[in-house]
Parts: structure tokens; C-alpha cells; sequence
């Protein structure tokens, strides 16, 4: 990060943040826009019947769909990872004897969605272990067969954020 780009963010200039895995620091705009939600609320019987509460939410998926060239349709917005992999462990369907394949050492808001699906549905949880070669894509489809209903990774490991080929890995699970 250039010095510029440290400026944004609401930390010490003496402080060098290097792990952002569950929590970093926040950009000046991210304070000042959470400032300006709490003040908006802050007196009770403020807001007009016709105020719709959902409409910031819906500007930024509109905004989002249109900077990824998407419809707004196509996103959804979940209050935490938690929440959203709940809702994802949940849909998907695992029965008994299936797999679920993640990665080692993956946050615990992705791991313990699949391992209480797995529990519930007598499944397995798989884990892949990056071995000597650093290649968490390869580790991945080694954890893989037929019987495999969900593969659950992240396009960069949260620790290191070493990629995965999310391609490569697609392809395999289809072919299993």
C-alpha cells in the first residue's frame, strides 16, 4: 500500500496492519458513511411512512450489478459470511454418504456451516491439506469423487491469500 492509500484508512500512521482476515482497519468513507446511518436513525419517529429501508441496500446492488456487468437480480447481500454460508449449507443439497470439500485452515464462518451440514446429513467434511508443492487448487480436487456434492472454497486462502484456480477446480468437480 502506498502512503496515499494508507491515508484512507482510519489507522495510525506509525501502525503497519498486516492481517485483515476477520477484522482490519477501515477507510475514513467507511466510518463517515456508518456515522451518517447511526445519525439518520437517531431520533425516533423521525422516518416518514413512505421511507423504504431497503433502498440504500438497493442503490448499492444496483451500483454493484453495474460495475460487475450484471443485473441486480443476480446479487445478494447478507449482513455476514456467516449468514450467507448458513443460507448456502442449507440449499444445497448433501444426502447421507456425500462429501463436502473445503480448505484447511479456512475461515470458521465457511468450515462450520459445512461441518454442521455434514453432521446433519450423516455426510463427510473433507479437508484439503496443502502439501510440500504450496498448490491448494491441486490438494482440492485431490479430496474429490463421485461422491462429492459440494466444493466450498474460497478464490484466496484467508491466511495467506495464496489463490486457487477456481476454474480448474470447476472443471474437476464436474467431471467426478
Amino acid at each position: 500500500m502506498t502512503p496515499a492509500d494508507a491515508r484512507l484508512f482510519d489507522l495510525p500512521p506509525e501502525v503497519i496492519y498486516l492481517n485483515t482476515c476477520g477484522a482490519g482497519p477501515r477507510l475514513h468513507a467507511v466510518n463517515a458513511a456508518a456515522q451518517r446511518a447511526l445519525s439518520s436513525s437517531a431520533h425516533a419517529g423521525s422516518a416518514r411512512p413512505d421511507d423504504d429501508p431497503r433502498a440504500p441496500v438497493e442503490a448499492l446492488r444496483q451500483r454493484t450489478a453495474e460495475t460487475l456487468g450484471t443485473e441486480a437480480d443476480a446479487l445478494a447481500y447478507c449482513p455476514s459470511v456467516s449468514y450467507g454460508m448458513s443460507t448456502a449449507a442449507r440449499n444445497l443439497t448433501v444426502a447421507a454418504g456425500q462429501n463436502v470439500v473445503v480448505v484447511d485452515r479456512e475461515h470458521p464462518s465457511n468450515h462450520m456451516a459445512w461441518q454442521h451440514a455434514c453432521a446433519e446429513a450423516a455426510a463427510q467434511l473433507r479437508t484439503a491439506r496443502r502439501g510440500n508443492d504450496d498448490d491448494w487448487t491441486a490438494a482440492v480436487i485431490r479430496q474429490m469423487d463421485a461422491r462429492t456434492a459440494v466444493v466450498c472454497v474460497p478464490q484466496a486462502h484467508w491466511i495467506d491469500g495464496t489463490l486457487l484456480d477456481l476454474e480448474r477446480i470447476a472443471r474437476a468437480a464436474r467431471a467426478v
